[in-house]
Protein backbone atom coordinates (compact mmCIF):
# COMPACT_ATOMS: atom_id res chain seq x y z
CA UNK A 1 0.00 0.00 0.00
CA UNK A 2 1.36 3.41 -0.93
CA UNK A 3 1.74 6.43 1.36
CA UNK A 4 -1.00 8.21 -0.60
CA UNK A 5 -3.38 5.29 -0.02
CA UNK A 6 -2.61 5.24 3.71
CA UNK A 7 -3.13 9.00 3.89
CA UNK A 8 -6.43 8.66 2.03
CA UNK A 9 -7.63 5.98 4.46
CA UNK A 10 -6.83 8.23 7.44
CA UNK A 11 -8.81 11.05 5.85
CA UNK A 12 -11.77 8.75 5.25
CA UNK A 13 -11.68 7.77 8.93
CA UNK A 14 -11.49 11.41 10.00
CA UNK A 15 -14.35 12.31 7.70
CA UNK A 16 -16.52 9.50 9.02
CA UNK A 17 -15.86 10.21 12.69
CA UNK A 18 -18.79 11.95 14.33
CA UNK A 19 -17.57 15.36 15.36
CA UNK A 20 -18.30 17.26 18.49
CA UNK A 21 -17.85 20.81 19.69
CA UNK A 22 -15.27 20.60 22.46
CA UNK A 23 -16.33 23.85 24.11
CA UNK A 24 -19.47 25.71 22.94
CA UNK A 25 -18.04 28.90 24.47
CA UNK A 26 -15.54 28.97 21.59
CA UNK A 27 -18.44 29.41 19.15
CA UNK A 28 -19.67 32.31 21.29
CA UNK A 29 -16.17 33.82 21.26
CA UNK A 30 -16.03 33.64 17.45
CA UNK A 31 -19.46 35.25 17.20
CA UNK A 32 -18.35 38.07 19.52
CA UNK A 33 -15.37 38.70 17.23
CA UNK A 34 -17.80 38.97 14.32
CA UNK A 35 -20.03 41.37 16.27
CA UNK A 36 -17.01 43.58 17.05
CA UNK A 37 -15.84 43.49 13.41
CA UNK A 38 -12.57 41.78 14.30
CA UNK A 39 -11.20 39.98 11.26
CA UNK A 40 -10.66 36.30 12.03
CA UNK A 41 -10.00 33.06 10.19
CA UNK A 42 -9.01 29.43 10.66
CA UNK A 43 -5.69 27.80 9.86
CA UNK A 44 -6.05 24.06 9.73
CA UNK A 45 -3.78 21.19 8.73
CA UNK A 46 -6.76 19.63 6.97
CA UNK A 47 -5.82 18.09 3.63
CA UNK A 48 -6.77 19.65 0.31
CA UNK A 49 -6.30 16.42 -1.64
CA UNK A 50 -9.52 15.15 -3.24
CA UNK A 51 -10.81 11.76 -2.12
CA UNK A 52 -12.91 9.27 -4.02
CA UNK A 53 -16.06 10.20 -2.11
CA UNK A 54 -15.12 13.86 -1.52
CA UNK A 55 -13.82 15.72 -4.57
CA UNK A 56 -13.65 19.06 -2.70
CA UNK A 57 -12.43 18.44 0.86
CA UNK A 58 -11.95 22.18 1.50
CA UNK A 59 -15.62 22.92 0.83
CA UNK A 60 -16.53 19.91 2.99
CA UNK A 61 -14.38 21.27 5.84
CA UNK A 62 -15.92 24.76 5.56
CA UNK A 63 -19.43 23.27 5.61
CA UNK A 64 -18.63 20.98 8.55
CA UNK A 65 -17.38 23.93 10.58
CA UNK A 66 -20.53 25.92 9.69
CA UNK A 67 -22.70 23.01 10.80
CA UNK A 68 -21.00 23.18 14.21
CA UNK A 69 -21.67 26.92 14.37
CA UNK A 70 -18.28 28.17 13.23
CA UNK A 71 -18.72 30.56 10.32
CA UNK A 72 -15.61 32.52 9.37
CA UNK A 73 -16.85 33.96 6.07
CA UNK A 74 -17.97 37.44 7.22
CA UNK A 75 -14.68 39.20 6.44
CA UNK A 76 -13.66 37.13 3.42
CA UNK A 77 -15.17 36.98 -0.02
CA UNK A 78 -16.52 33.72 -1.36
CA UNK A 79 -13.72 33.06 -3.80
CA UNK A 80 -11.45 30.06 -3.48
CA UNK A 81 -7.75 30.95 -3.35
CA UNK A 82 -5.16 28.30 -4.13
CA UNK A 83 -1.69 29.26 -2.94
CA UNK A 84 0.12 28.00 -6.01
CA UNK A 85 3.47 29.41 -4.80
CA UNK A 86 4.00 26.05 -3.08
CA UNK A 87 4.21 24.50 -6.56
CA UNK A 88 2.71 21.14 -5.64
CA UNK A 89 -0.05 19.09 -7.15
CA UNK A 90 -2.22 19.98 -4.13
CA UNK A 91 -1.47 23.43 -2.69
CA UNK A 92 -2.92 25.08 0.41
CA UNK A 93 -6.38 26.52 -0.21
CA UNK A 94 -8.29 29.39 1.39
CA UNK A 95 -12.06 29.43 1.21
CA UNK A 96 -14.66 31.36 3.25
CA UNK A 97 -12.27 32.19 6.08
CA UNK A 98 -10.71 28.72 6.30
CA UNK A 99 -7.10 28.20 5.21
CA UNK A 100 -6.36 24.50 4.73
CA UNK A 101 -2.59 24.17 4.98
CA UNK A 102 -2.35 20.43 4.35
CA UNK A 103 1.28 19.35 5.01
CA UNK A 104 2.74 22.87 4.93
CA UNK A 105 3.69 24.97 7.97
CA UNK A 106 0.90 27.28 9.05
CA UNK A 107 3.23 30.28 9.11
CA UNK A 108 4.20 29.79 5.45
CA UNK A 109 0.56 29.46 4.42
CA UNK A 110 -0.37 32.55 6.41
CA UNK A 111 2.49 34.53 4.90
CA UNK A 112 1.58 33.54 1.33
CA UNK A 113 -2.09 34.25 1.94
CA UNK A 114 -1.37 37.71 3.37
CA UNK A 115 0.85 38.43 0.34
CA UNK A 116 -1.94 37.28 -1.97
CA UNK A 117 -4.53 39.61 -0.40
CA UNK A 118 -1.90 42.35 0.11
CA UNK A 119 -2.61 42.76 3.80
CA UNK A 120 -0.67 42.66 7.04
CA UNK A 121 -2.45 42.67 10.38
CA UNK A 122 -1.19 44.72 13.30
CA UNK A 123 -1.82 41.86 15.72
CA UNK A 124 -2.41 38.12 15.52
CA UNK A 125 -4.03 36.14 18.31
CA UNK A 126 -3.39 32.51 17.42
CA UNK A 127 -5.04 29.56 19.17
CA UNK A 128 -3.70 26.08 18.48
CA UNK A 129 -3.39 22.75 20.24
CA UNK A 130 0.15 22.16 18.98
CA UNK A 131 3.08 24.02 20.54
CA UNK A 132 5.14 23.71 17.35
CA UNK A 133 2.41 25.59 15.43
CA UNK A 134 2.31 28.31 18.09
CA UNK A 135 6.10 28.73 17.91
CA UNK A 136 6.03 28.65 14.10
CA UNK A 137 3.48 31.46 13.84
CA UNK A 138 5.24 33.40 16.60
CA UNK A 139 8.49 33.32 14.59
CA UNK A 140 6.60 34.53 11.51
CA UNK A 141 5.09 37.42 13.49
CA UNK A 142 8.50 38.43 14.85
CA UNK A 143 9.94 38.52 11.32
CA UNK A 144 7.00 40.56 10.06
CA UNK A 145 6.91 42.82 13.16
CA UNK A 146 3.32 41.79 13.94
CA UNK A 147 2.20 41.82 17.57
CA UNK A 148 1.52 38.22 18.61
CA UNK A 149 -0.44 36.41 21.31
CA UNK A 150 -0.28 32.61 21.25
CA UNK A 151 -2.75 30.49 23.20
CA UNK A 152 -2.30 26.76 23.62
CA UNK A 153 -5.71 25.09 23.43
CA UNK A 154 -5.64 22.07 25.72
CA UNK A 155 -9.33 21.13 25.91
CA UNK A 156 -9.22 19.14 22.68
CA UNK A 157 -6.92 16.63 24.39
CA UNK A 158 -9.83 15.64 26.63
CA UNK A 159 -12.04 14.47 23.75
CA UNK A 160 -12.33 10.71 23.43
CA UNK A 161 -11.63 9.97 19.78
CA UNK A 162 -10.85 6.65 18.20
CA UNK A 163 -8.52 8.59 15.89
CA UNK A 164 -5.80 10.02 18.16
CA UNK A 165 -4.82 12.90 15.87
CA UNK A 166 -8.34 14.15 15.05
Amino acid sequence: ISTAEIYDKFRIILKSESGTVVNPKMIDAINRLKDKNVRHMVLTSFSVQPMKDEPNPVAWRVETLKNFGYDFSKFWNEQRVELSEFMREHNPVFQNGVLCCDIFPKSECLEKFFEYIDWQPKKIVFVDDMLRNLADVEDFCKRQKIEYVGIEYLESQQVNSYVPFS
